[in-house]
C-alpha cells in the first residue's frame, strides 16, 4: 500500500496561497475573541499611550486580547505568549501577521492595573446586560495558591537573627574593601565598581532579611496570644516576603497566596475578586459586596459561604445591608430540650440521648443550653441558670478582638448530671460556662435561617457556583501557582485570571 502524498511541496511556488482569513474557521475562538473586544471601550487604555516619539505602538486591545487568550490556552508566561504570537496560526490571525516580545507583555501586565479593573467591571456589565438577570444571588468562597516561592527559603525569627549577624560581618569587610581600594593612588576602576556593586547587593539583602524579621516577629506574637507557650514558631519565605506558609490541600506546607471570588449564581461569572494576607478569606467579603454595590448598582439578596468567610463582623456588615447570609456557623438547639417553662428540668427519660462534644474528656454540647435574650443568661437542661460574669475582650484564631461574655451556674454541686455536664477529672467545685461573644446573636440568625427548605436549597447551590470555578482554573487551565511576586503584583495576576474567566463567558453570550 502507498503512502498518502502531501498536498503541496515545502518548495513549490503557489499562485494562489491561503490567507490567513483561510486558516481559521468561522466559529474559531478567536474570532469571538476579536468580536467582543473590538465592542468594549479602549479609550483609557490609548490615553496611557505617548504616540508622538518612536515608532508606533500596537493597540492595547491586541496586547490584552493576547495575555487573555493565552491564560484560556495555558500559555501563562510571557515567553509562551511570545512563541505563541511567532507560531501558532490564532495568534498571528488576531494579531494580523504582527509578533509582540515577551518584555512588552511583561510590563503590559503590571503598568495596566487600574486599566484592567475598568475592563474587569465593563466585561461583567456587558454580560449582565446580556442576560438580562439581576444579582440577587451570590456564593463566596477562597483557595490557596502556591506563590512563586521555595518551601525550602523559609525562616523563623531567630534564624533570621543569626544571618543578619553574618550579613552584618560581610558588609563590614565590603565597606572596608571599598574604603581600601579608594584610597590608593591608582585604584583599578573596574575592581573598585565591582566592590561597590557587592556593597550594594549585600545592603539589599540585609533590607530584605530585616522585613522578613519584622513579619515573623508580628506573626510569633500573634500566635503566642493564640497558643500561650504551646506557640510553634512562625516561619517566611524569603523569597516572597508577603507569601504566607500555609497548609497545602495535597499535604504538607509551602509558602501559599489566598485568593476569593465572589460569584453570581445565575450567571457564574466573578463579580469581586481579592487575595487576602494570610488566610483571613472573610475580610474579602464585605468590601466585595460593597464593589459589587458601586460597580453594577445592583445590592445581593442572599450570599451563601462556609465557616472560614462567615465570621462575626462579616455577618454584622451584611445583616446591616439587610443581606442573608447562608453559612455552616453556630449550633443547632437541641430538641429535647425545648420546653415551654425553661426554669423546669427536662425529662430524665432523654438524658441520656443528649448530645456531648469532646473526643476525650465528654461533656454536655453547648445546644442543650437555651439562651435567654430577656434576662441575658443560659438555661440549662436541669432548669438552673447561668448567669453572666464580667465581659472581657479575645482575641480570636484570626488576630482580630471581640468582647466575650461568660455564663456560669451556681448549682453543679447538687446537679444529678453534673457527671454528663462536666468534663471527667475536674477539680472540686468546677462550675459549667458557657462563652458567648458579641456576634452570637447574628449566628443564631443564620442557624435559624438554615434550618429552613430554602435556606439548605442555597446553601447547597454554593458548592456548584464557586468551587467549580477554582476546580476550572486550577484543573482545566492549570494554574496551580501564580507567577508573580509580592502582594500587589499577586492580586493584579489574579484579576487578569478573573477577567479571561469572565470574557469566556460573556464570549458564549455573544
Amino acid at each position: 500500500m502507498a503512502w498518502a502524498q502531501a498536498p503541496y511541496s515545502r518548495s513549490q511556488l503557489s499562485i494562489f496561497s491561503p490567507s490567513l482569513d483561510d486558516t481559521i474557521p468561522a466559529n474559531h475562538a478567536i474570532r469571538q475573541l476579536d468580536y467582543v473586544l473590538s465592542e468594549l471601550d479602549w479609550t483609557e487604555w490609548e490615553s496611557s499611550y505617548n504616540r508622538h516619539r518612536g515608532q508606533p505602538p500596537i493597540h492595547p486591545r491586541l496586547v490584552c486580547g493576547c495575555i487573555l487568550y493565552g491564560i484560556l490556552n495555558r500559555l501563562g508566561s510571557s515567553r509562551q505568549l511570545e512563541d505563541a504570537t511567532r507560531n501558532r496560526i490564532d495568534f498571528m490571525w488576531f494579531l494580523d501577521g504582527r509578533t509582540i516580545d515577551h518584555a512588552t507583555f511583561a510590563s503590559f501586565r503590571k503598568k495596566n492595573e487600574k486599566n484592567l479593573k475598568l475592563l474587569f467591571r465593563e466585561v461583567n456589565r456587558a454580560a449582565i446586560r446580556l442576560s438580562k438577570k439581576a444579582l440577587l444571588e451570590l456564593s463566596a468562597d477562597g483557595t490557596t495558591m502556591r506563590a512563586n516561592a521555595s518551601r525550602d527559603s523559609t525562616r523563623s525569627a531567630a534564624s533570621i537573627e543569626k544571618y543578619l549577624d553574618v550579613l552584618d560581618g560581610k558588609l563590614a569587610k565590603a565597606m572596608s574593601d571599598v574604603a581600601h581600594q579608594d584610597a590608593l593612588d591608582n585604584p583599578e576602576q573596574a575592581s573598585l565598581k565591582e566592590l561597590q556593586k557587592q556593597l550594594a547587593c549585600l545592603e539589599a539583602e540585609k533590607a530584605k532579611y530585616k522585613a522578613a524579621l519584622k513579619k515573623a516577629k508580628r506573626l510569633d506574637q500573634a500566635r503566642k496570644k493564640k497558643d500561650g507557650r504551646k506557640a510553634k514558631a512562625a516561619r517566611v519565605p524569603l523569597t516572597d516576603i508577603d507569601a504566607h506558609v500555609l497548609p497545602n490541600k495535597e499535604g504538607g506546607y509551602a509558602p501559599n497566596y489566598t485568593p476569593t471570588a465572589i460569584v453570581d449564581k445565575d450567571t457564574r461569572l466573578i463579580v469581586a475578586e481579592d487575595v487576602v494576607e494570610g488566610f483571613d478569606e472573610a475580610s474579602s467579603v464585605p468590601p466585595g459586596v460593597e464593589a459589587i454595590e458601586r460597580d453594577y448598582n445592583q445590592r445581593p439578596k442572599h450570599v451563601s459561604c462556609d465557616g472560614n468567610l462567615a465570621s462575626g463582623p462579616t455577618l454584622e456588615k451584611l445583616e446591616e445591608k439587610e443581606i442573608n447570609v447562608y453559612s455552616t456557623v453556630g449550633e443547632k438547639l437541641c430538641e429535647l430540650v425545648i420546653r415551654d417553662d425553661l426554669s423546669q428540668p427536662i425529662s430524665p427519660d432523654v438524658w441520656s440521648q443528649l448530645p456531648t462534644t469532646g473526643a476525650k474528656k465528654k461533656k454536655l454540647a453547648r445546644s442543650v443550653f437555651i439562651f435567654d435574650p430577656d434576662n441575658n443568661l443560659y438555661w440549662c437542661p436541669m432548669g438552673h441558670p447561668l448567669h453572666p460574669r464580667k465581659a472581657r475582650t479575645v482575641t480570636d484564631k484570626k488576630g482580630n478582638p471581640k468582647k466575650v461574655v461568660r455564663y456560669a451556674c451556681k448549682a453543679c454541686g447538687s446537679c444529678p448530671l453534673a457527671d454528663t455536664c462536666l468534663p471527667p477529672g475536674r477539680k472540686p467545685k468546677t462550675r459549667r460556662e458557657i462563652a458567648r461573644d458579641e456576634y452570637e446573636a447574628y449566628r443564631d440568625r443564620v442557624v435559624s435561617r438554615m434550618s429552613t427548605d430554602e435556606g439548605k436549597t442555597i446553601y447547597k447551590r454554593r458548592k456548584h457556583t464557586v468551587e467549580t470555578i477554582f476546580g476550572y482554573f486550577k484543573g482545566v487551565l492549570g494554574i496551580r501557582r501564580f507567577l508573580s511576586r509580592g502582594l500587589n503584583n499577586v492580586r493584579n495576576e489574579w484579576r487578569w485570571m478573573c477577567t479571561a474567566y469572565n470574557l469566556r463567558i460573556l464570549m458564549a453570550m455573544k
